[in-house]
């Protein structure tokens, strides 16, 4: 965005010595460390193995360093104990947004007694909870069952394929437990030569279409189509199939795309 040229991040990382860093493009490198370590300074990675309780505990603690936790007593059913529980929350600034990105739901690790699905429900469980007491926004990231890709199914061509709530692997409960859906998928991975009157020979694997599943603020049932940069990490919105006009520009991106991809092709 700063300078106007696509790099893959494999060459930017120095992961093929026959093809290092060229001297402008080291010193582009250096000069945007700064809105890096800006952005950077917002994002915490955990990179190791949890499970969904650990996860769940992890952002109580981290829920602390922005702001106040509220809490309320109540009777314990069974034993008539009074205990503690967290009603609320109250950050610092209340314009604060916190977003839990869960790349993917799936790999987090089972807990005792747990099948997949069980810690799905679990983990979805959790994140209502951090919605709803500590402000956090869950994004979850799941993959669908291969009943999507199915040959039954594709014989039904672009009708067919469109994400449903039967596609959810492994659990639905994300779904019910979500505000908004958003089904993702790349028509070239169906063979299919037009996908809603887009020409996917064109765009190959640089299409995707993006369906609104589910909103609880809006409309549903919505398709949005995107070109793919994968290079620069951004979508790029389609204009209709049917004003060629207009797509000339995301057609000169694929070129683009394609002439970079070619590039770099041998890391």
């Amino acid at each position: 965005m700063t300078y106007g040229i696509r790099l893959p991040s494999e060459y930017l990382l120095g992961r093929n010595p026959k093809k290092l860093l060229s001297k402008d493009h080291w010193e582009m490198s250096l000069a945007c460390l700064d809105q890096l370590d800006e952005i950077m300074s917002d994002i915490h990675f955990l990179d190791h193995a949890m499970n969904p309780t650990g996860v769940f505990h992890h952002m109580i603690e981290h829920a602390k360093t922005l702001g106040e936790i509220t809490y309320e007593e109540f009777e314990a059913p069974k034993t008539k104990e009074l205990k503690k529980r967290i009603s609320g929350f109250k950050p610092r600034h209340p314009q604060q947004i916190s977003i839990v990105v869960m790349d993917h739901i799936a790999l987090l690790t089972e807990e005792s007694g747990n099948d997949t699905k069980r810690n799905i429900d679990t983990m979805s469980k959790y994140c209502v909870f951090l919605r709803n007491k500590l402000m956090y926004s869950p994004v979850i990231i799941q993959q669908f069952n291969t009943g999507l890709s199915s040959i039954e199914r594709q014989k039904f061509k672009q009708g067919a394929i469109a994400p449903q709530r039967v596609d959810f692997g492994d659990s639905s409960y994300s779904y019910r437990d979500s505000d908004v859906v958003l089904g993702l998928i790349k028509p070239n991975s169906f063979d299919l030569e037009e996908f809603h009157n887009y020409d996917v020979s064109k765009f190959k694997d640089y299409l995707v279409m993006m369906f609104i599943m589910k909103n609880r603020y809006g409309p549903a049932n919505k398709m949005i189509p995107f070109c793919l940069d994968p290079i620069a990490g951004m979508v790029h919105d389609l204009a209709s199939p049917s004003n060629i006009l207009l797509l000339e520009p995301s057609y000169d991106l694929v070129d683009e795309l394609n002439k970079v991809q070619n590039e770099f092709s041998q890391i």
